[in-house]
C-alpha cells in the first residue's frame, strides 16, 4: 500500500455565503467564490448546483461549500441530512484510475470515475480547475465522505496570495474524527488511506505525507476539548492548521471578539463559532 496525501477537506454548510462570513471573521483569507460542474467524457459541462470557496494553505486547501441547488440526489444529500459541517476528506491520487483498479483489486465496490471542475478568478491564476473524481462506499468508509482527486492542472488551485491570514495560518495540520471504536475503525480506513496508523496514547493516527487523520473516541475528544459537546459518531469533528506565532494568533481573536479555548501549545475554536466545525491552532513545527 502507499500513503496518500490529503488533498483537501470539505465542510458543508446551508448557506455558502454564511461560512465565508464566519471563516473570515476567524482571520482566515477565504478565496473568491465558484460553481462546481460536472464535466461529461464528450467535453459537455452541467452546473452541479453547488458553490464553494477555498481556504489555501501551502500543502493544501480547505472547501467551504453549501448544495444551493436541489439536494436529493446530489452526492452529499445524505451527509447534509445527518449535520452542517466538516465532511468531506479527499485523498490526493496521481492516476484515479489506478487508484480505483487498486480499490477494485482489494474488494472494494467502486463506481466510475467522474470528471468535474469549477472557473477560478483568482487575484494570481485564472482559468478553469480540473480534476477527475471517485467516492470510497460508504460502507467501507462511513466515518466520512471519502473520495479520491486527480487534478489536471492542481497548480491552479494554490494561489501563493490567498496563503495570507490574519490569524497566521500558513499550513494544514490534520482533521479529528469521532468514532466508536477507534480500533475497528482504523483497521477499516488503513485499506482507503494505504497507511498503518500510528498509536498515540491508546489512540491511530495516520500520519500522511500530508496531514494526518486522528480517530478519537467522544470521551477522548471532551477530554482533549473541555467544553466541545460531540455529535454522534461518526463526526468529523474538526481541523487544524499550522500557525506562525500563537501569540499573534490569540491577540487576533482577542481583538476580532472569537471566543477561544487556550491550553498554553494549542488554541481552538468550538463548533458553534464556525458553522459547526472545532478549528485548532498549533504551533508551526518550521518556526
Amino acid at each position: 500500500m502507499r500513503a496518500h496525501a490529503i488533498d483537501h477537506i470539505g465542510i458543508v454548510g446551508a448557506k455558502l455565503d454564511q461560512l465565508v462570513r464566519d471563516f473570515s471573521r476567524l482571520g482566515f483569507t477565504v478565496a473568491p467564490r465558484c460553481e462546481l460542474v460536472a464535466i461529461g467524457t464528450d467535453g459537455s459541462e452541467k452546473l452541479l448546483g453547488q458553490s464553494n470557496c477555498h481556504l489555501i494553505f501551502d500543502n493544501a486547501y480547505v472547501e467551504l461549500t453549501a448544495v444551493e441547488g436541489e439536494i436529493s440526489g446530489h452526492h452529499l444529500a445524505a451527509e447534509i441530512a445527518r449535520y452542517y459541517g466538516l465532511h468531506i476528506l479527499v485523498l490526493l491520487s496521481e492516476s484515479a484510475d489506478d487508484d480505483r483498479a487498486d480499490l477494485l483489486r482489494r474488494g472494494f465496490e467502486i463506481g466510475d470515475v467522474a470528471g468535474a471542475g469549477r472557473d477560478i478568478r483568482y487575484p494570481g491564476k485564472s482559468g478553469q480547475a480540473r480534476f477527475r473524481w471517485f467516492r470510497v462506499p460508504h460502507e467501507r468508509a462511513p466515518e466520512a465522505f471519502f473520495c479520491f482527486v486527480e487534478h489536471l492542472n492542481r497548480g491552479l488551485v494554490f494561489d501563493p496570495t490567498l496563503n495570507s491570514h490574519a490569524n497566521g495560518a500558513r499550513s494544514f495540520h490534520g482533521v479529528r474524527i469521532c468514532v466508536e471504536d477507534p480500533a475497528a475503525s482504523a483497521a477499516r480506513l488503513a485499506d482507503v488511506i494505504g497507511a498503518e496508523p500510528d498509536w498515540i496514547d491508546g489512540e491511530p493516527v495516520f500520519r500522511l505525507p500530508v496531514g494526518e487523520v486522528a480517530l478519537q473516541s467522544r470521551e477522548s475528544l471532551q477530554n482533549v476539548f473541555p467544553g466541545l459537546d460531540p455529535l454522534p459518531a461518526p463526526w468529523v469533528a474538526g481541523f487544524s492548521v499550522e500557525i506562525e506565532d500563537l501569540a499573534e494568533c490569540r491577540s487576533f481573536m482577542s481583538d476580532a471578539g472569537v471566543g477561544y479555548s487556550d491550553d498554553g501549545q494549542r488554541i481552538w475554536i468550538l463548533p458553534q463559532e464556525t458553522g459547526g466545525t472545532l478549528v485548532e491552532f498549533v504551533q508551526s513545527s518550521h518556526r
